[in-house]
């Protein structure tokens, strides 16, 4: 059965969430709130935009980052 999705930007709250997701479904092993604040909103040239997808009970399934760069 396919859950319905919901987007929406990140909330503090949802760092426990997201690092499990990436524990749960990358080869990478866990991450440390510190090391993803770094790379997503203390990057050098700005904090990035994070959209999370959450399902029905609020669980979240994914994330879409948006990473400021200079070009």
């Amino acid at each position: 059965m396919t859950k319905q999705l919901t987007y929406r930007l990140f909330q503090d709250e949802d760092l426990p969430s997201l690092l499990r997701l990436y524990e749960e479904n990358t080869n990478w092993g866990t991450l440390s709130p510190e090391l993803w604040r770094q790379y997503y909103l203390d990057t050098p040239h700005g904090r990035s935009l994070v959209v999370v997808a959450h399902d029905d009970n609020d669980d979240i399934a994914g994330q879409l980052i948006f990473t400021p760069s200079c070009v």
